[in-house]
């Protein structure tokens, strides 16, 4: 990435939709599509400035007047270093982030460089903390979703199993009961408790099932009961009145 000329406004480094997309090896248009599509994660005065009217015309005047292309435009949006770091977060690409960490190094922190009284380094600490923590926050998120996506492993596979196994054994009324001893009505007890599961859960195996949920479905399990003619079927097997253990 070249070295860029530095521009300030409103004591703040900022660059431009054309300089930042450039650094980040994409096109004005996408970085302004991506703004137009996410206008709600960028605030005015925070990630960027919007010029028009007297106020682009006297930054066109002071820091443009080398970039015939730029004079044309009737308005202009300045990127601070959180927009920048904004941006790459939405292109979400190694390119980006590394332009931005360079930008973030060596033009954004440069201007830290100059005698400021106390205020204004604290000013720009918080800055600095603010960008960090928006950073760390995505970081965050990305785990909390990757966590809520893992299926169960094989020891709560195996974990899911011992439950079935043994609710199907209550739902018999024991394992010497008439009922389990019955292989026939035994395996349309298991295939109820399975098919529930898997319908309540929306997965096609109980392997899939998600790690988050696993709680709740060996409380679901433990929950289960036998209705209608199954239900018939075990009391009438075991000859009396079957009432989960």
């Amino acid at each position: 990435m070249n070295k860029l000329v530095p521009v300030e406004f409103k004591k703040q480094r900022i660059i431009t939709t054309k300089i930042m997309a450039e650094s980040f090896g994409t096109e004005d248009k996408i970085i302004s599509n991506n703004f137009n599509r996410n206008t709600n994660r960028f605030t005015e005065g925070k990630h960027y400035y919007k010029l028009d009217g007297e106020e682009l015309k006297a930054f066109k005047t002071n820091h443009l007047n080398d970039e015939p292309s730029m004079l044309r435009v009737n308005c202009l949006y300045l990127w601070t270093e959180r927009g920048v770091a904004r941006h790459a977060k939405i292109l979400d690409t190694d390119e980006a982030w590394e332009v931005y960490e360079e930008l973030e190094e060596n033009y954004f922190k440069a201007q830290g460089s100059k005698q400021l009284s106390p205020m204004d380094q604290l000013k720009l600490q918080y800055q600095v903390l603010e960008v960090h923590e928006e950073k760390l926050n995505e970081v965050s998120e990305k785990v909390i979703y990757l966590e809520g996506a893992m299926t169960i492993d094989h020891g709560q596979a195996v974990n899911i199993k011992l439950a079935v196994d043994l609710k199907v054994r209550r739902l018999c009324c024991g394992s010497e009961s008439n009922a389990y001893l019955n292989k026939e009505l035994k395996s349309k007890i298991y295939r109820f408790v399975w098919k529930s599961i898997k319908e309540y859960f929306n997965v096609t195996a109980y392997h899939n099932l998600l790690r988050k949920d696993m709680e709740e479905a060996t409380k679901y399990i433990s929950n289960l009961t036998l209705q209608g003619g199954t239900l018939r079927e075990v009391q009438q097997e075991n000859s009396q009145m079957c009432l989960e253990v």
